[in-house]
Formats: C-alpha cells, sequence, structure tokens
C-alpha cells in the first residue's frame, strides 16, 4: 500500500554494479500521500556527486557564489540523465511538476542577486527564490520534517553510486547526501553519515555527497 512511510518500486536505474545484468528497480520511500499524489525520495543514494564542478579555477571564482540548486550538476543530473535513463514514457507522464524553494539568501547576502531577480536554469523556471521542477533533493526544513532523528536520515550509496568514488567502502556503504539548503555563499548542507545535518559542508566543489532523488508522482488514477 501506498501509506506514508511505506515503500515502492518505480523506475529502474543501475544500482547493483553489475552492468550486464540491466538496470535495477528504485525503491522509493512515500514521504508524504495527498489525495491525488505521492512525495517520494529514493531509499539509497543512486548517484554521486559534487555539488558542482567548474571548468577552470577562474570560472570557479567568479561563480561559486552564484550557485543555487538550479544552477547545480546535482539538479542537471536528476533533470536530465537521470530523468531520461530511469523512466519509461509511461512513467514520466505521472511524475508531476514541483514547485520548490531556491535559497538564494547566501548570494543576496553578498550583493550577486537583487532581492527577487530571476535567475536562468537549465531546465524549470525559477523566479523569486521557487523553481518549478520534475525532480529535486530536500533542503533542511524539508528534511526536519519527513527525517525529524538523526537515525531516520541514515542511508547508503548503491554499489554503482559507490564506484564512482573509486574508493574502497568495505561492506559499509553509508554515506553523506546532499541537502539543497545554502546557509553560505561557500558552503552547501548536506546529511552526514551518522544522520547529523552539516550546515558548514566545505565548498561546493571539493566535497562529494549521495543524491537521493525526490519527485512527486500521480495517483489519481490508481
Amino acid at each position: 500500500t501506498c501509506e506514508e512511510g511505506n515503500t515502492l518500486l518505480f523506475g529502474a536505474f543501475e544500482q547493483d554494479n553489475n552492468l550486464e545484468n540491466g538496470s535495477e528497480m528504485i525503491e522509493w520511500v512515500v514521504l508524504e500521500k495527498n489525495e491525488d499524489t505521492l512525495l517520494l525520495i529514493s531509499k539509497k543514494s543512486l548517484m554521486i556527486d559534487q555539488y558542482k564542478v567548474f571548468d577552470n579555477e577562474e570560472d570557479r571564482q567568479q561563480n561559486t557564489r552564484k550557485i543555487s540548486f538550479v544552477k547545480s550538476d546535482v539538479y542537471e543530473w536528476l533533470n536530465l540523465e537521470f530523468y531520461e535513463s530511469a523512466f519509461d514514457a509511461d512513467e514520466k507522464q505521472l511524475i508531476v511538476d514541483s514547485e520548490i524553494s531556491v535559497d538564494l539568501l547566501g548570494a543576496r547576502e553578498e550583493g550577486y542577486f537583487g532581492t527577487n531577480l530571476p535567475v536562468e536554469a537549465t531546465e524549470g523556471t525559477v523566479e523569486e527564490g521557487s523553481a518549478i521542477v520534475k525532480l529535486f533533493i530536500l533542503n533542511e526544513e524539508e528534511t526536519m520534517k519527513y527525517f525529524p532523528n538523526d537515525e531516520d536520515r541514515r542511508t547508503s550509496l548503491t554499489p554503482y553510486a559507490a564506484s564512482m568514488l573509486h574508493r574502497d567502502f568495505g561492506e559499509n556503504l553509508e554515506f553523506q547526501w546532499w541537502l539543497r539548503t545554502r546557509p553560505s555563499v561557500l558552503t552547501q548542507e548536506r546529511v552526514e553519515t551518522d544522520g547529523t545535518i552539516n550546515q558548514n559542508a566545505k565548498t561546493v566543489m571539493y566535497e562529494f555527497a549521495g543524491v537521493r532523488p525526490v519527485m512527486c508522482v500521480d495517483i489519481s488514477e490508481r
């Protein structure tokens, strides 16, 4: 049953790191159930990534403070590569647009954005600190709402995601995962391996963390 806290399978993506046996069904946790929709988050981190990678040092120095979620590599991977590869045409029809907040506070404090200045996005419309997207990651407020305890926030990488870091994790694949909250112009929030929320993760270009996709699906005809 699709009740809050339950899990369900939807879409498919490489997870066991055995490319010969094809993609595995994705397990999602139901965060919230409404009359016509479910809000879902992947049970595990399906990818590991830097929040934003810059082409060169000059680009990094000029644009670090301008990175909102919709300017991040995480956003691009979710809404382009992952969206296209993980869901078939029928499944895509069930994924509905979500309006999410985009944290521009840090950039505004530094004077890089006007108070209500729209921010361009690769995919999605951003204005006044909000964005219309298909897939996203949680912010701190949402994380505290749906995962009130440290233990609830702990999760693991899939073997495929772990392979992206080229290090030996052994049997324990627990790892930190990104949030979209930007507490300052040079830091990005993430959930640590022990489930605590780190509000001072190092500069976004240098740190790796897991990605747990979040999306809203239509259940009106089910």
